[in-house]
């Protein structure tokens, strides 16, 4: 040991490694709250304790030679969002892919939305995000979602907290007049804080008519205060603060996929989402964008002609 220099050291030696590991990405650096947005998870992935399975919704089926998947999809799982038919209805909640916002994301969430005289709801869904969605009073969220149906229906979101017992957010009633699938938007701001509030959508039926059967897909719920309407503020800052001189991704596993197709491939995370494939961490589309605000240097790591199989 000396106190001695005796060779500069390079000012590009410390950096930070991103990897999808422990909701580094998703339910950690990136903004998004609900948890399986898009319901293409299909029961594998990225579920933290709910599944400890090593599938992923990229890891489609591997040829032949590869020998059994880890797991398959589950088309009949769509956690963590659950569901509930009010007054006594029928209960009709399901995925399918007959109808979708864009290619890139065909699974979508189908409800069968009853009516009931004295009803003012057919059916709650219900998601918690990453153990539970945090507010802070006067916090204000963008929130937005895609949606088809067969009949008008009404869909009032809120965030429930749990620990209060009471809604602590509410927005305005959104109406869905027919099929094809649009976007809607509406902005939720918190009256009182929450730790783990519950993202709350009450669908109506509206009107006369026959009972609705709705598409939904694409979902989002984004802090007003997250940077570059991306990353959520808190965790960005903690890692800028690191003053890293690049930032290095992706991971093993990430990087390489369950086939060559799966690998990750950089082309899929530019251009507007309709055009990009859907990859379970959402945050690795922005990741370029990550690195221009916080320091400007970009270590990408390519494949090397293997996969995880």
């Amino acid at each position: 040991m000396t106190n001695r220099q005796r060779h500069p050291l390079s000012p590009h030696l410390f950096g930070a490694f991103i990897e999808e590991l422990n909701f580094v990405g998703d339910g950690g650096l990136f903004a998004e709250q609900i948890r399986n947005p898009g319901f293409e998870a299909l029961g594998r992935g990225n579920l933290g304790e709910l599944n400890h399975s090593r599938c992923t919704s990229w890891q489609w089926a591997p040829p032949p030679w590869a020998g059994p998947p880890p797991c398959l999809p589950d088309h009949d799982d769509f956690r963590p969002w659950s569901a509930e038919a009010l007054c006594g209805l029928p209960l009709a909640v399901s995925l399918d892919n007959s109808t979708h916002p864009f290619p890139t994301n065909p699974v979508a969430l189908r409800v069968g939305v009853g009516r009931k005289a004295g009803c003012e709801g057919g059916v709650v869904l219900r998601n918690p995000g990453f153990w539970g969605i945090a507010a802070r009073p006067s916090l204000a969220f963008n929130f937005s979602f895609w949606a088809s149906t067969t009949a008008p229906i009404a869909v009032s979101p809120t965030l429930w907290c749990p620990a209060l017992g009471r809604s602590i957010a509410t927005a305005a009633t959104v109406s869905v007049a027919g099929p094809g699938c649009a976007p809607q938007a509406v902005p939720l701001r918190a009256q009182e804080g929450c730790d783990a509030a519950v993202l709350s959508l009450t669908l109506a039926s509206v009107g006369p008519g026959d009972d609705a059967v709705t598409h939904l897909d694409g979902f989002s719920l984004i802090p007003g205060d997250a940077v570059a309407g991306i990353f959520r503020r808190d965790v960005f800052e903690a890692v800028r603060s690191l003053r890293p001189t690049f930032l290095r991704f992706p991971g093993g596993s990430f990087l390489e996929g369950y086939t060559f197709e799966t690998r990750w491939n950089w082309k899929n995370a530019i251009g507007p989402r309709a055009v990009r494939r859907t990859i379970i961490a959402g945050i690795w589309v922005a990741f370029f964008q990550e690195c221009q605000l916080i320091s400007g240097a970009i270590i990408l790591r390519t494949g090397a002609a293997r996969t995880l199989q």
